[in-house]
């Protein structure tokens, strides 16, 4: 049996069995963790950045002779011996199955549906990616400084007892929560592929305030962009042809009351393998930002 977790992680309850760490992080999440290639990960990633702000969970522990067994009010963790986190499930105080590996890896499978009784859920942060402590910047390190190198089978296991607003909850808490966008990105759009000029997008907004009508953005679509490069939809050299003074047009349209959002082609930099690459990360960086220091509002991306 392992020792006393508290010791190990704070308020958070961390049991090691093996090669195998479980954490439970509250009555209605707990973590099913395989030991990387440089051990146990507490660091935040990409996907999961709270592993330090949850609530100590009250719990026994037995074993037969084929498994642990993690008891709380709410759950049973068993952990079958000489086995790995895959192998790794949950019941119900009753022994009713709530949770059992299924082989899914993905990490960007779909939330479940509000309407669901949803008894239980689960996803796996893989790949298991470390951001850099300096962000997405050149600074001269491998990969910008993110680290791949400890992927593992990693495991949240939500178990709400079909409370979805719990459910939420503890997704919000674990993953962090999102920045509210402006109350105009929830307005109306104008979006459509077209091939605008300045005068003919002002006139797009201008033929909807005429009329009496609002709208809150106008969606610009790949032509904005420079094509004599022979990167057709690549890029983010403005169309000077279309748009000769981009600050100026995007000018007038805000003093209409309207954004405007751009699309992207995120394709990557010629000769680099990594979205992180050094190359990569130094080209969109600079071209980026000097989109919005022209006065773009937003972009999306179009891949």
């Amino acid at each position: 049996m392992p020792d006393d977790p508290t010791t190990e992680r704070g308020e958070i309850n961390s049991l090691t069995y093996g090669d195998i760490r479980v954490q439970l992080l509250s009555d209605t999440l707990v973590r099913i963790e395989q030991k990387g290639p440089k051990g146990f990960e507490d660091r935040a990633s990409y996907i999961v950045n709270n592993r330090d702000n949850w609530t100590t969970v009250t719990y026994t522990q037995e074993q037969t002779s084929d498994e642990y067994v993690i008891r709380t009010r709410n759950y049973l963790v068993r952990i079958p011996k000489n086995s790995t986190a895959e192998s790794v499930y949950v019941t119900t105080p009753t022994n009713k199955l709530l949770y059992k590996y299924d082989g899914n890896t993905e990490t960007n499978v779909y939330l479940p549906s509000p309407s669901e009784e949803l008894k239980s859920w689960y996803f796996t942060d893989s790949p298991r990616i470390i951001p850099s402590s300096a962000g997405y910047s050149v600074n001269g390190e491998p990969l910008s400084g993110w680290d791949f190198d400890n992927d593992s089978t990693d495991i949240f296991v939500f178990l709400p007892g079909g409370d979805y607003k719990q459910f939420t909850k503890d997704y919000t808490r674990l993953t962090g929560e999102s920045e509210m966008v402006t109350l105009q990105t929830l307005g109306y759009w104008d979006s459509r592929y077209y091939e605008y000029t300045a005068e003919s997008a002002l006139q797009q907004i201008n033929d909807y305030l005429d009329r009496g009508y609002s709208i809150d953005v106008l969606v610009i679509d790949t032509d904005w962009r420079d094509h004599t490069t022979g990167l057709n939809g690549v890029g983010y050299d403005v169309n000077t042809d279309l748009f000769p003074d981009m600050a100026g047009f995007l000018k007038e349209c805000h003093d209409k009351g309207v954004n405007v959002c751009f699309n992207d082609h995120p394709e990557p930099v010629s000769g680099t393998t990594n979205g992180l690459d050094e190359a990569e990360v130094d080209y969109r960086s600079k071209k980026l930002k000097m989109i919005l220091s022209l006065g773009i509002d937003y972009w999306w991306y179009d891949r």
